[in-house]
């Protein structure tokens, strides 16, 4: 056996169901893989899988600390339970290519590394949406996005796996830099290949993220040379335009209040949010309250960023700013 596949799983059988039967249609013969599932807690989606036909094995998640909600958790569970000397990490969201573990092989063969980063296509959608664009970058090589990577199980657990510290975010990675920080070898194949689907759009999200900065100082922390050359951004440049501006705004209210003053400096706040607004969603297919979101979330979020991105910092006792 050459590989343990590891998916964790939070409340989405029918995805799930997609995602076995690609296990079950895989090139590489079935006795050369393993999977192992990890759901949450009560979850549905595990009741009715005794009739697949892959070496599966679920993991009870009862005594699960996240209560199902840490992705990262589950794979740390699916490693230690997994039997082969390669750990393949794919999510319950998402699609294997048939040759998926066939081309893992082939690599593994041809290269000496301890890590594989697979090659993740986004479907196009039929209409262009917000949440398609950003999923963009799950496509690009050294994003080391855990829906598609193979580690060396061994070096995987001398890591100490997924830092929980990062539940379900940033985990990705923190892992990677890990082992790079180690000087291990992490390859990119494109013949890897898995397809994740556009979910459905979700602005909510830009609050989320939003809310996540605090963790960001944490990354920069345990890998500050990386994180400085790979020309990492705490806080993109809209951000810092906006906080500027606001801020300007604000003095120049502060020193001066006027109802009138009042009003000019809303009416530009607001003007510049809708203009950033439009040019995100140019192009894309939207409903008017997602924009009404869009529009509002991208007026309070530079500051929630700021503060989330300082909370961090001193936490942690370091300085990122940028």
């Amino acid at each position: 056996m050459i590989f343990s596949v590891v998916t964790p799983t939070h409340f989405r059988p029918e995805k799930l169901c997609l995602l076995l039967a690609s296990l079950e249609q895989q090139t590489l013969s079935p006795e050369q893989f393993e999977v192992i599932v990890v759901p949450s807690p009560n979850d549905p989606g595990v009741k009715n899988l005794s009739t697949s036909k892959l070496q599966l094995q679920i993991l009870s998640a009862d005594d699960d600390p996240f209560g199902g909600t840490s992705a990262s958790y589950k794979r740390n569970a699916g490693a230690r339970a997994a039997i082969a000397p390669w750990l393949a990490f794919i999510d319950d969201d998402c699609v294997a290519d048939k040759n998926w573990l066939l081309q893992a092989q082939k690599r593994l063969q041809a290269t000496d590394c301890q890590a594989i980063e697979g090659l993740t296509k986004i479907p196009s959608p039929e209409k262009m949406t917000y949440t398609y664009k950003g999923l963009q970058r799950l496509s690009k090589a050294g994003g080391y996005q855990t829906c598609n990577m193979f580690y060396k199980r061994d070096v995987f657990l001398q890591c100490g796996g997924f830092d929980l510290n990062f539940p379900f975010y940033l985990e990705d990675t923190d892992l990677a830099w890990t082992l790079l920080d180690r000087g291990h070898n992490i390859v990119f194949d494109e013949t890897c290949v898995v397809e994740h689907p556009v979910p459905a759009a979700d602005v909510n999200r830009l609050l989320f993220n939003a809310y996540r900065a605090r963790l960001i100082p944490y990354l920069y922390k345990k890998h500050s040379l990386l994180f400085t050359n790979q020309g990492w951004k705490a806080v993109q440049r809209f951000q810092w335009a906006f906080l500027a501006i606001h801020a300007a705004l604000l003095l120049w209210l502060l020193f001066s209040p006027t109802l009138e003053r009042g009003f000019i400096v809303v009416g530009i706040v607001f003007a510049l949010s809708a203009i950033y607004t439009t040019q995100q969603l140019r192009g894309c297919s939207f409903s008017m309250n997602e924009a009404f979101k869009m529009w509002m979330y991208y007026m309070i979020t530079p500051w929630i960023t700021i503060f989330q991105l300082w909370r961090g910092n001193l936490q942690q006792k370091t300085f990122v700013w940028r």
